[in-house]
């Protein structure tokens, strides 16, 4: 006879499971004492019968009268001998069956929180602000809850994404070189998020703020939240030209979180946010020529170097963010789009609660309107002038086909024209022409251009980029398949781009040049009001 030392109950010599609780046996349970000799009265047992014994009688423990041990409770014993040794591993494998439940009922209220985070700070920043500010939390803390879990998620989905067209292109040799690329640009992005904070930790004395290192942290971190989700879209990277749309909705949460955390006045927040978005912006393309060094040095097997223009690079970022490359003016046009945006936001939060999904949608696409147009209104050039400036020949070949269009929505206003050149079936070039004037701040994808300068070589071809004639362009050319691209930007509100197969890199800057590129410079200002 032996006893489970998890519930006491009685079982057989050759139990290896428990009949009443189920327990499983790792190793001999505890039996009953055996009887000691009946020559050694000193080891002897005496068991209090269940019913008063009569004054002088002893029971020994080879006797009839004797009790078996009482139910073992391994929990609480801490005696030596084998039903503690057996209670204590009782104890072991209970507690390991409990802590997978533990563990996913921690994992699903951090996924719950985290879900219900960036849901708020996407759709109900003012009020989230409030909360974010009275939370205790710590580096560590929202790095692992928050940061480096979002920003993984779209380090994964971006590697996907490139690993895709690598694959369907010929490149597998490459794949490895976009692995390594994603990796070091995962913790480059964390390092990123903290560079920040301290510039805006730093900086809050400047502008009637206070200093608190775990504040600055805070909104830098939720401020890049559209920027963290809008990166899960890269795993289809067609969608790319989208996360501008969610980088400028993270400047507008920038805006709205420095006074609640950094205790800054309301309205010294648009510069605070203004040097603050410079700023980041040198420092990520900074990360971006990185990482596509890395790309090409260990995936490709090539070479080359990418530096900062830092003579120009305010320049050109206040000029792609605003559309003016004079500071004063830069800051007088943040501060209106940002008012703008303010007054869309409450249209917005007053049409939500009336219900009315129509005037909520009208409002969020009027605050996209006020990020994209930059604080100012632009009527794009008619397309039909900038068709007119596309050239009849390219190249030796003549142009088949011309079109043109003007749309878009809110604020956000574009004019493009069109032209393909071909004949001979084996060459063909397509020319475009955009007008961006409607989003001043859609041209800061552009404007950074100006801030880099990229000379790089792999086994297939080419890529630099910089400026020519004091414009930034950029040019693509693969050698083996004779195809490429050459882009220039034209008074910070016009692309000419040229893209074509069968020919090569001087066609493409010829069909460039033979746009009337002065006179396109010349429409810079046609349609601005001020």
């Amino acid at each position: 006879m032996k006893f489970c030392p998890q519930c006491g109950s009685s079982m057989e010599a050759g139990d290896r499971f428990c009949q009443n609780c189920g327990f499983k046996l790792n190793q001999p349970a505890a039996a009953a004492p055996p009887s000691p000799p009946d020559d050694d009265p000193d080891k002897t047992r005496i068991i209090p019968p269940r019913k008063p014994a009569e004054s002088g009688s002893d029971v020994r423990s080879s006797g009839a009268g004797v009790a078996p041990p009482p139910r073992p409770e391994p929990e609480r014993r801490s005696g030596t001998g084998s039903a503690s040794a057996a209670g204590a591993t009782a104890a072991a494998p209970s507690a390991s069956r409990a802590d997978p439940f533990a563990g996913a009922q921690a994992r699903q209220a951090w996924l719950g929180w985290l879900l219900s985070r960036v849901r708020n700070i996407l759709f109900k920043p003012k009020d989230e602000w409030t909360v974010i500010d009275a939370e205790a939390e710590t580096v560590a803390g929202l790095y692992k809850r928050f940061i480096i879990p979002l920003q993984a998620a779209a380090a994964v989905a971006g590697w996907l994404g490139s690993m895709f067209i690598l694959a369907r292109i010929g490149f597998g040799t490459a794949l490895f070189g976009g692995l390594a690329s994603s990796i070091v640009g995962f913790v480059l992005a964390l390092v990123l998020v903290f560079v920040v904070a301290l510039v805006v930790n730093a900086l809050a004395p400047t502008f009637g703020g206070q200093k608190n290192q775990i504040s600055a942290l805070k909104v830098v971190a939720y401020s890049y939240t559209p920027s963290f989700i809008g990166g899960l879209l890269m795993i289809f990277p067609f969608l790319a030209p989208l996360m501008i749309l969610f980088a400028l909705y993270g400047l507008y949460l920038l805006y709205l979180g420095l006074p609640p955390l950094m205790k800054c006045p309301r309205e010294k927040a648009p510069v605070y946010t203004l040097v603050i978005v410079v700023i980041a912006i040198v420092l990520s393309v900074a990360i971006a020529m990185i990482t596509g060094g890395m790309a090409a040095l260990v995936g490709i097997g090539g070479s080359g170097m990418a530096s900062l223009d830092k003579s120009d690079t305010a320049g050109a970022v206040l000029g792609g963010l605003t559309g003016s490359k004079d500071a004063a003016e830069a800051t007088k046009r943040l501060e209106a789009m940002t008012k703008k945006m303010e007054e869309a936001n409450k249209k917005m939060e007053a049409a939500e609660k009336s219900g009315d999904s129509a005037a909520a949608a009208a409002a969020a696409t009027e605050a996209l309107g006020a990020a994209l147009s930059g604080g100012r209104k632009v009527e794009p050039v008619d397309f039909r002038e900038l068709k007119a400036l596309l050239p009849e020949n390219v190249g030796g070949m003549k142009r088949t086909e011309a079109r043109g269009e003007k749309s878009g929505m809110g604020g956000l206003m574009v004019a493009t024209a069109e032209a393909s050149y071909g004949g001979d079936g084996e060459r063909s070039v397509e020319l475009k022409l955009v007008d961006m004037g409607g989003a001043g701040l859609g041209m800061m994808g552009l404007a950074a251009w100006a801030m880099v300068e990229v000379d790089r070589e792999t086994e297939s071809g080419r890529e630099r980029t910089g400026k020519l004639g004091g414009r930034p362009f950029h040019e693509k050319y693969d050698e083996k398949a004779r195809s490429g691209e050459f882009a220039l930007v034209v008074g910070q509100r016009f692309l000419v781009e040229a893209s074509g197969d069968g020919v090569d890199l001087q066609t493409l800057k010829n069909a460039v040049a033979a746009v009337d590129l002065a006179k396109l410079e010349a429409m810079k200002d046609v349609g601005v009001t001020k």
